[in-house]
């Protein structure tokens, strides 16, 4: 997906006439300045310029930027109605945009109140019908960036074991409509659906995201649960950018080099000065696969040679490299080749 590493020229639909921004070094490496052009996504012209602030501040962090109106005069182009602000006049406007982000391997639809909608169906395409809104495949899942002030709906159904993760993020901007800044967020670490189960949330400006609640279906549409976000964020919460520490503990019998032998329990303490530990993970195989901790874990030493374990704080950052605890010293298999 292109960005131009400029300012942008537009029509929107609250304004008549051209956006032009100016941005400093945060995006435009080169300094600041300020010109006029398309921002074009999957050969859509994105319109409103909440939504280019919305994919600036995901991609280069939050940018200040300083947004007016002008006349489409010199811009080489034509609009139907002509502006209805003054040359170069400020423009204030106060919005807000949302990014849903979905890890795991589920198919993800989002309507809005409109019955438009966008997402991933379960064959894999990629369908969009919100205006000015916009989908993108990201490692182990998918984002949505669609523009504030309506309600959505979410459903989510899967055929994987994968418990999806979702991630609610609203940008709001100040009163002068100059920055584009995370103001909330919710994050759902685990969504329970499967072959029999489906999840719904419905998302309203008008409300907090405390409450917001994850409705969980089974195969006859019945309510069977719901769920509450495991985090919720202000921007004080946002602005947590450093991961929590695990320390690993194990009690059982060693032998004369200090190695484990036998059954071994092990016990993870975790911390982290931000936003607390939110969960903590563990790996018996060499980090293949992880398991939440909920309390010691028993485990043969022999099979288990090295004890990995990893925790997530409430603003997702996750501890990486994982700790590690060796159980058994590394073992060297040789062949007689043949002999």
């Amino acid at each position: 997906m292109p960005y131009p590493s400029a300012g942008f020229g537009y029509t929107g639909d609250y304004a008549q006439g051209a956006f032009i921004c100016t941005y400093g070094p945060a995006f435009s490496p080169s300094g600041s300045r300020a010109e006029h052009g398309e921002l074009m996504s999957d050969d859509v012209v994105i319109t409103d310029i909440l939504t280019i602030l919305a994919y600036l501040s995901d991609h280069a962090g939050a940018i200040t930027t300083t947004c007016s109106l002008r006349p489409p005069n010199g811009f080489g182009g034509a609009f139907s109605t002509p502006p209805t602000n003054h040359a170069n006049a400020p423009m204030a406007v106060t919005e807000k945009a949302m990014i849903l982000t979905v890890l795991g391997e589920p198919s993800v639809t989002m309507q809005d109140a409109a019955g438009r909608w966008t997402g991933l169906t379960s064959d894999g395409v990629i369908t969009n019908t919100i205006p000015n809104a916009s989908v993108e495949l990201i490692a182990n899942g998918i984002r949505f960036i669609v523009p504030g002030g309506t309600a959505y709906t979410v459903t989510l159904t899967s055929t994987s074991s994968i418990k999806p993760q979702l991630t609610i993020t609203e940008y709001q901007s100040d009163s002068a409509g100059a920055q584009l800044a995370a103001n909330s967020r919710a994050i759902f670490l685990e969504t329970p659906v499967n072959n029999h189960w489906t999840a719904q949330l419905s998302l309203d400006p008008a409300e907090s995201m405390l409450n917001l609640g994850l409705r969980i279906r089974d195969a006859n549409g019945a309510l069977a649960a719901t769920l509450s976000p495991d985090s919720v964020l202000d921007p004080n919460g946002l602005a947590d950018a450093t991961a929590p520490v695990t320390q690993i503990a194990a009690q059982g019998a060693r032998d004369a080099l200090g190695f484990y032998r036998g059954s071994v329990t092990v016990t993870l303490t975790a911390s982290d000065g931000g936003t607390g530990v939110a969960k903590s993970y563990y790996s018996l195989d060499g980090g293949l696969n992880w398991q939440p901790y909920a309390g010691p874990v028993i485990v043969t030493a022999e099979s288990v040679p090295v004890f990995l374990a990893s925790s997530l704080d409430h603003n997702n950052n996750a501890e990486y490299p994982a700790a590690s605890l060796r159980l058994q010293p590394y073992r060297v298999f040789l062949s007689n080749l043949g002999r």
